[in-house]
């Protein structure tokens, strides 16, 4: 209680300057020209930001000495991390690229107003991806970063003018099992082949619509059958031109409004109940 009283009333004014977040961005900015290495840089720019966000004082955060044994410093068993935070990957083509930029343009942002329920979307979007680039795309994300609960893709459409159904359909359940088998843990959602008013490099369009149906139906069915799930977007119709760009092929601002309101739709479904693995239910 004395020394209390004392530091309130010190002879002399602490003359320090507060940290602030401006001041601990420059800090943080200038251990690049300070450090010996790219190590310490992390070092101690975690170390800076561990502090300033909790609040530590500089005995919580280091010891005084190696045989230290105060109890006073941060331990690693003192440390938990908040389990409920929930990754979601978004794999795909060009419809997942552009999703990400009207999404970054909306109201919830990247993360399609689902940071509430503690969910972080990662977006792997590769325009004029086909579906080859499923597993090295996956596989790069499986060595960077850790399992995400729920694997969300949207690809194929590419593929139909370069490769027969029954190929596509069976490439597609091989890597849909492998992924399976890859991520046990993370659940599995096709995201159904979207209708296009034009069919870049086919010659007959309506043969094309006619395999996406039936790549879509057999996905549907095997991805049900083998308990992934499935969010289908029937309000996305070819007929509705306001929802394409002039080439026929992307969708307009108003069309990803309606895609990412279905897959935010199909994900908050499929967080709430491991029963429902249908959006939206029929």
């Amino acid at each position: 209680m004395i020394e209390g009283l004392r530091r309130k009333n010190p002879q002399k004014p602490d003359v320090r300057t507060p940290i602030s977040f401006d001041l601990l961005k420059r800090l943080i900015h200038s251990l690049r020209s300070v450090c010996n290495s790219q190590y310490e840089t992390i070092l101690f720019s975690s170390a800076f930001s561990l502090a300033y966000f909790a609040m530590l004082r500089v005995s919580e955060l280091a010891i005084n000495s190696r045989t230290d044994e105060s109890g006073h410093a941060l331990k690693c068993e003192d440390i938990t991390f908040d389990k409920s935070s929930k990754a979601i990957w978004f794999v795909g083509s060009s419809i997942v690229y552009w999703a990400q930029t009207n999404a970054k343009t909306r109201y919830g942002g990247p993360n399609i107003g689902l940071q509430s329920r503690g969910v972080y979307i990662r977006w792997f979007g590769k325009r004029g991806m086909l579906w080859n680039d499923f597993n090295a795309k996956v596989s790069h994300a499986v060595d960077k970063f850790s399992p995400p609960a729920m694997i969300i893709i949207q690809l194929g459409s590419n593929d139909l003018v370069k490769v027969k159904t029954l190929e596509l359909i069976q490439n597609i359940e091989r890597d849909i099992l492998r992924l399976h088998l890859l991520l046990p843990n993370t659940r599995i959602v096709w995201s159904e082949m979207l209708m296009r008013r034009y069919w870049h490099g086919a010659t007959d369009g309506k043969a094309i619509e006619r395999s996406r149906k039936r790549v879509n139906s057999a996905i549907n069915n095997y991805a049900l059958n083998d308990g992934h799930c499935v969010i289908q977007h029937p309000n996305i119709r070819a007929r509705e031109m306001n929802l394409y760009r002039y080439d026929g092929t992307h969708l307009s601002d108003i069309g990803y409004d309606i895609y990412l309101n279905n897959i935010q739709g199909g994900i908050e479904t499929f967080l709430s109940s491991q029963k429902i693995r249908r959006f939206p239910e029929v």
